[in-house]
């Protein structure tokens, strides 16, 4: 759940990453991301395994109320907000769905990106972000994190599919 969290502040603050050109026809200049979000919709799905017990689940954003903003220079992300995950976890065939109920105070991270790909750091690690979409009034990303922890004899493998939308303000 920890790394779970850690991924979803990742992808909130990577809602504010920016593409930009400089070519002298405003047709051919990629829309900038450079500005202030919200974010309207988000989900995930994945799965986990301890090596006996198996789980799969989903996450669906509720009274999202998060806002992100990025700027040039210096390269910063400043997002904060709160949001309700719904989420339903599948575990040996006994399903349960409960709300997460996230609040964010203001966060600054700084953050890089190279094409389609982002990255905030110290927040994920660096992990690339794609950047699905991107225009004057709407931002899609998606993540997928692969995790894989060994222990002495504990093993844990988990993975996650996120994608978020977000309108500019």
């Amino acid at each position: 759940m920890k790394h779970l969290n850690k991924l979803l502040i990742f992808l909130l603050i990577s809602c504010i990453v920016s593409c930009s050109d400089d070519s002298a026809s405003n047709e051919d200049k990629p829309a900038s991301i450079i500005g202030t979000w919200n974010i309207d919709e988000m989900h995930y799905f994945g799965n986990s395994s301890d090596g006996t017990t198996d789980s799969e689940f989903t996450g669906i954003g509720k009274e999202i109320a998060y806002t992100i903003i990025f700027s040039e220079n210096p390269k910063e992300i400043n997002s904060g907000g709160s949001y309700i995950i719904e989420r339903t976890t599948t575990t040996n065939g006994q399903t349960t769905v409960y709300d997460d109920v996230k609040n964010s105070s203001a966060t600054i991270t700084p953050w890089n990106q190279e094409g389609d790909q982002l990255s905030a750091f110290p927040i994920n690690g660096g992990r690339p972000t794609t950047i699905v979409t991107l225009n004057e009034t709407t931002l899609e990303l998606n993540t997928i994190q692969e995790t894989y922890i060994q222990e002495g004899d504990y093993e844990y493998t988990g993975n996650i599919n996120w994608t978020i939308k977000c309108s500019r303000q």
